[in-house]
């Protein structure tokens, strides 16, 4: 199936509060206000780089959003994407409506738990001038469901497409295994904690299944951790990604710094300068003919 990003919504006590960081300090481009009534929520859009947005949302009434709040602090609630070839027959409740278009809530039974909203179109989008001097890209949502097979049969029932080149892999220093589902850019990836320690073991222990984490392609890794210190936001010194393939195979998939939930109110956020060995999914010619160090996406097309 064909698909692309609509939005992903993270809640927030309070929109105005929280605004200033995601627009100012990360530079993503504010595309204006909107009501969400799949999560009983009203907020703002902003252009997340190139091909996806980032719902800032705060509760109307007691619904999802509210939910998230109460539960677990706020933090990233659920996605949103463009599907008009999805399985339209599994809808958890009566219609639903964003800044971006009509939508429809999909039961979480039919996703292992992960919140899914499918958007008819993007009639009511202006998306205007989305450039970020710090972000290019949504690279991938990473999420974490308690069975991992089981939530590929899910989401295959739904019509969305594996990719078995960047599935299967195991991340050492994360104790998960993944499933890639490519986007027309970007892509949803689903993991299967392996222990109970680290981000997505605590996450998947408190819920089951969420979302764990937006990976961000910026422009200059060095430049944004520099430019986000100077604006007093925690961040991580840049790390290695490594991961080992089925046929075990170590990937260097580049290097990642990790910005402060408390900073990003509640939302994780993860920085990324990916190397080739990364996967990719979007438009060929953003495809560079080699990695450049701690850089923008460069890509190989072989």
């Amino acid at each position: 199936m064909a698909w692309s990003w609509a939005y992903v919504s993270t809640v927030v006590p309070e929109v105005e509060e929280a605004i200033p960081f995601f627009r100012d300090t990360l530079g993503l481009c504010d595309l204006g206000e909107g009501e969400f009534t799949g999560i009983s929520a009203r907020g703002r859009l902003l252009a997340l780089g190139s091909n996806a947005r980032l719902a800032v949302v705060e509760p109307v009434g007691d619904g999802v959003a509210a939910r998230q709040l109460r539960d677990h602090r706020g933090g990233l609630c659920h996605i949103a994407v463009v599907a008009p070839d999805a399985d339209s027959g599994h809808v958890r409740g009566g219609p639903a409506s964003s800044p971006i278009g009509r939508s429809r809530m999909v039961s979480e039974n039919e996703t292992s738990g992960l919140l899914l909203e499918i958007v008819d179109g993007a009639e009511g989008l202006e998306t205007g001038n989305t450039h970020s001097v710090l972000v290019s890209e949504l690279d991938h949502v990473a999420t974490v469901v308690p069975d991992l097979d089981g939530a590929l049969v899910a989401f295959q029932h739904l019509r969305f497409n594996e990719d078995p080149s960047s599935s299967g892999w195991q991340f050492p220093d994360l104790s998960t295994r993944n499933i890639v589902m490519p986007a027309d850019w970007g892509y949803l990836e689903l993991n299967q904690a392996l222990t109970s320690d680290g981000v997505f073991g605590s996450v998947a222990a408190a819920r089951g299944a969420g979302i764990v984490g937006l990976t961000l392609t910026v422009h200059d890794l060095p430049a944004a951790v520099e430019r986000l210190r100077e604006a007093d936001v925690g961040i991580t010194d840049p790390a290695s990604v490594v991961a080992r393939s089925p046929d075990g195979a170590e990937l260097d998939l580049g290097h990642s710094a990790v910005v402060s939930m408390k900073h990003a109110f509640g939302t994780r956020l993860f920085l990324f300068a990916p190397t080739a060995e990364a996967p990719y999914f979007g438009p060929k010619e953003r495809r560079g003919a080699g990695p450049s160090e701690f850089g923008v996406r460069q890509r190989s097309t072989s």
